[in-house]
């Protein structure tokens, strides 16, 4: 279930990257939410969210 919620909190944080960019409009949150670094961070958090979900549906039936 730790796995689940890092995921979900990792997530969340990067959208909340890209609602600041758009809100505030600075040039150094453009760069750092269109970073290579903030991509892979996402594909990390779908990754965490995916395994996290599969370990909590195997406890449920196991």
């Amino acid at each position: 279930m730790g796995v689940l919620i890092a995921g979900v909190l990792l997530l969340a944080v990067i959208l909340g990257l890209f609602y600041f960019k758009d809100r505030l409009e600075q040039q150094w949150l453009r760069r750092l939410a269109y970073h290579e670094v903030t991509m892979r961070l996402v594909v990390i958090a779908v990754a965490l969210i995916f395994f996290g979900a599969v370990i909590a549906i195997g406890d449920l039936f196991g």
